[in-house]
């Protein structure tokens, strides 16, 4: 089966745009600074100034987050517990385990063990 690349350029901004909408609340602030530049005559740079950091807080959490995301999450084979009657060398079952066993599990024994 062949497998498929995923295509990840491009991307970065149609995610950005969908968590600032996801997000709207956090220009919440620049929305009260915008009203008291309205009221109060304060400058509109401590509007612009609250947006700007939303986005790059925006930013910085997508970048995070890819690169939490970009590790495996495939458990190491090597600290897997093998039952050791039943696995052989090799870690793959040996007919002579698989028949010990089977007959300690019904209680049954071969010959040869008597």
């Amino acid at each position: 089966m062949k497998k498929q690349k995923i295509r990840t350029d491009g991307s970065f901004f149609i995610c950005l745009a969908i968590n600032m909408l996801l997000n709207l609340e956090g220009l919440i602030p620049a929305a009260i600074l915008l009203g008291l530049h309205f009221l109060l005559d304060w400058s509109l740079l401590w509007s612009i100034g609250a947006a700007v950091l939303w986005v790059i807080g925006l930013i910085i959490f997508m970048l995070f987050m890819g690169w939490a995301c970009s590790g495996s999450n495939v458990p190491d084979q090597s600290n897997i517990k093998l039952k050791p009657y039943i696995a052989g060398e090799s870690g793959k079952t040996t007919e002579k385990a698989t028949e010990k066993a089977i007959g300690k599990e019904t209680g049954k024994t071969t010959g040869k063990e008597q």
